[in-house]
Parts: structure tokens; sequence; C-alpha cells
């Protein structure tokens, strides 16, 4: 999952569509079917928020996955878009929404809604994605 290098607006933002459906293909084939894995995709000082509860910490955001119970992801919506220089001291950076439908063992499929926050970190190959932030939410309907 390798990041790009910024050249102009319409080719960064097109880099960003490309490496945020490249990478929500990656995070949920790895959250569904190899979840002890997961926790590499993050920052070492990453965090997440899931409904509400907020872990931080690659380790600590690992633990945290494998509670979770076996699961099925369907994405149906997903976009990226890449954050301007000037508020990120010129880190490349995007931020990547996936919507879909997630089906944990034992319960009822249910829709969700997922915000990422990436940068590029080098690597040993070259530069990868690392999620900074992770936001994730239960659509859950409005009790009446």
């Amino acid at each position: 999952m390798a990041a790009f290098v910024i050249v102009d607006k319409k080719t960064q933002i097109s880099q960003a569509c490309q490496s945020g459906e490249e990478f929500a293909r990656i995070y949920y084939e790895k959250f569904d079917k190899q979840r002890h894995l997961i926790s590499n995709l993050y920052e070492q000082s990453g965090n997440v928020v899931w409904n509400g509860n907020y872990v931080t910490g690659r380790e600590n955001i690992g633990k945290f996955f494998q509670t979770l119970p076996a699961s099925e992801s369907d994405l149906l919506s997903l976009d990226a878009q890449p954050i301007l220089d000037e508020f990120v001291q010129g880190q490349t950076t995007i931020l990547v929404h996936a919507a879909g439908n997630i089906k944990f063992s034992g319960k009822n499929r249910c829709k969700f809604s997922e915000s990422f926050l990436l940068t590029a970190k080098q690597g040993n190959d070259g530069s990868v994605w690392r999620v900074v932030s992770d936001t994730f939410r239960f659509h859950e309907p409005i009790p009446t």
C-alpha cells in the first residue's frame, strides 16, 4: 500500500482516491480475515474511536480489535480526499470515509460508517500509509 508523490492538485486528488480504494480493500480484508495483523496498519501513536470507545496506541488497538467477534464487511461507498499541506505541515495525508454493512458473528447485519486519517510514512520498501486516526460508528435507528 504505497503512498503517493504529490504533483499537481488534480493528480493529488486522483492519487488520494486510488490510495483510499487500495487502503480500504486491504483494511477490510484484514479486519474480516486477518484481524491479528490489523494493528500493523496503524501509526505507533494512532487512535481509534469505536462507537464512543477511545483506544490509543498500536498495541492497544490490536488488543481491542481482537476482542471483537468475527465479521463480514460489505462496503457500499468510499470517498478519499487529500488534506491540504498547510494543515499538516507538508506531511502527505488523506482522509478516507467508508460506509457499508457489517455482520458480526451472532448478530444481525447493520450499517456503519468509518473515517480514517492516513499519513505517508517511510518504510523499508518506500512510503506506506499508516492510520493516524480511525472513527467507527454503527448507524442505529433513532428510538421513537
